[in-house]
């Protein structure tokens, strides 16, 4: 009986250490790797996200099972470990960016350089035959080498039914220290010849492309994202 409980407690240790893990992301990829091992539910209007209740139940019985054993005063009831949960969770997210950003140190190239998404945003604007991008985007060099690169900018769907162009390649090449953090403040102007004679369009972007002459990298976007563009 002692065993068998013993091994309930390592379990539930195991699950939460996981759990911890899987609440992370590769920063060029920014959903989470629990929800691409539990793929979103697409439906018509919109994505439902069921890998979060699954990991507040995986969190919460752990919990419970430690309780059981630990009887600790925090975790004792069902409003408690909830409250936990999803505190556990929200902690993980947070310390698993600095985790990113460790390992992105050992890299000696383009895969050093983490985004800040919650920092990084650009438009289109489309009107007659200029389209101006505009935005920024934040960014940090984990490494300790210099990194020079360009960047492109995917094009969202109804811009790129115009240009038909799938990227449009920014200008300015960048030049970023040693664990250095840069704001790239981005406004450009691009001459094509519209499909329509005036049109004005202005959508976030979150697809970028990092490149030089040895290699390139992705920073994709969030899922819902690419389920609005494959709506158009």
């Amino acid at each position: 009986m002692k065993t068998l409980k013993n091994k309930k407690l390592i379990i539930s240790y195991i699950t939460l250490g996981l759990v911890f893990i899987l609440m992370g992301n590769s920063n060029n990829n920014p959903s989470t790797y629990m929800e691409r091992i539990f793929k979103p539910i697409y439906f018509k209007n919109g994505i439902f996200y069921y890998s979060t209740i699954i990991s507040i139940m995986l969190v919460y019985y752990s919990l419970k099972n430690i309780n059981n054993e630990k009887k600790i005063k925090y975790i004792n009831s069902f409003l408690s470990r909830l409250i936990v949960a999803i505190i556990f969770m929200a902690v993980s997210a947070w310390l698993n960016t600095y985790t990113t950003k460790i390992y992105k140190s050992f890299s000696n190239n383009l895969n050093a350089i983490y985004m800040n998404r919650d920092e990084t945003s650009m438009e289109f604007d489309c009107e007659k035959n200029k389209i101006t991008v505009k935005g920024k985007i934040s960014i940090i060099n984990c490494s300790n080498e210099i990194q020079e690169f360009k960047i492109k900018v995917k094009t969202p769907s109804l811009v790129k039914s115009q240009i038909k162009k799938d990227y449009v390649i920014l200008s300015k090449k960048v030049k970023i220290y040693p664990r250095q953090k840069r704001d790239l403040y981005i406004n450009e102007e691009f001459d094509y010849k519209l499909k329509e004679n005036s049109i004005f369009y202005d959508e976030n972007i979150f697809e970028y492309v990092l490149f030089n002459n040895k290699e390139q990298v992705i920073f994709k976007g969030s899922l819902d994202y690419y389920f609005e563009e494959n709506m158009y």
